[in-house]
């Protein structure tokens, strides 16, 4: 909806009882802040009613609901209650979770069709199906090689807030800090830029010398200060924004350094992300990752 290049779709919606008079309710459900879709055509400002996350026993309710063999309704709770235990910590996502539960639901039943396990003995169940939970708990959010083993292009699916996440990770490590306030002050979208031509293939030298050099280690209260700068909308402070942080440290998009003795308590990180895919997951948020690095810009 976004992508439209009129930009009309979405005020037209938000306009309708007044078009046509009648008293009609537009809902809008989306996991993106309205802001993202904002126009600056007039549309009406919606009614927010933000939804809590579903409890693990919500999830559950929901994921037997989609049991892909009723007759083994039972087995298949059990099944959930394994799937929740290992990937619920770092991804509460009801469309991730359902993902994975029916990419495993074959391989957990494999070795009762055979006869090797008993469907009644959990434990055993449990043995032959954590390999396999654990290995796909770094793949969270990741569509990588197919079952065939032939790579295929890398899908990233990560939620909104992740994303930017990731950008102010990529920031913090190839920005000098003492620049970061010069960087991210809003009022910089009117900076001249005189020579441009001249300096653009000097500035882009400079910052392949700085990915060349490799990512610098950030501590967590500079990398929330750049995302919360380079966020839109406002953003508040949850244990969500840090359970994502875990789920990118498991997928290896961020690494986790030294121990919290040697940073005095102050936990540190460096991001393994490449350019080329934080410049893609930047485009899908609409966000200009060349105007915030250093190299780039100063």
């Amino acid at each position: 909806m976004r992508d439209l290049s009129d930009g009309m779709l979405i005020p037209t919606l938000t306009k309708i009882p007044e078009f046509t008079g009648l008293n009609i309710c537009i809902i809008l459900i989306s996991e993106i802040p309205f802001e993202k879709f904002r126009c600056g055509t007039g549309s009406l400002d919606p009614i927010h009613i933000f939804f809590p996350q579903y409890s693990k026993e919500e999830i559950l309710d929901l994921l037997m609901k989609e049991c892909p063999q009723p007759e083994h309704s039972s087995l298949y709770q059990t099944y959930l209650s394994m799937i929740l235990g290992v990937f619920l910590v770092a991804c509460r996502d009801f469309c991730e979770l359902r993902y994975i539960a029916a990419q495993h639901w074959e391989s957990f039943m494999e070795p009762i069709h055979s006869g090797e396990i008993d469907k009644n003995q959990a434990v055993k169940l449990w043995r032959h199906l954590e390999p396999k939970l654990r290995s796909s708990l770094n793949q969270v959010y990741v569509r990588g090689p197919d079952a065939c083993g032939t790579t295929i292009g890398l899908k990233m699916e990560l939620p909104f807030f992740s994303k930017f996440l990731i950008i102010a990770a990529y920031l913090a490590s190839y920005n000098p800090a003492r620049y970061d306030r010069r960087l991210f002050v809003k009022a910089k979208e009117g900076r001249k830029n005189k020579d441009k031509g001249l300096k653009s293939l000097k500035k882009q030298k400079l910052h392949n010398a700085a990915r060349l050099m490799g990512p610098k280690v950030f501590p967590i209260d500079r990398l929330m200060a750049i995302f919360y700068s380079i966020v839109d909308e406002r953003v508040t402070p949850s244990l969500n924004i840090f359970v994502q942080i875990s789920t990118l440290v498991s997928l290896k998009l961020l690494t986790h350094t030294g121990s919290a003795a040697m940073f005095q308590g102050v936990p540190k990180y460096r991001c393994n992300a490449g350019y080329d895919l934080v410049r893609s997951l930047a485009r899908t948020v609409n966000f200009e990752l060349g105007r915030y690095l250093y190299d780039t810009t100063v």
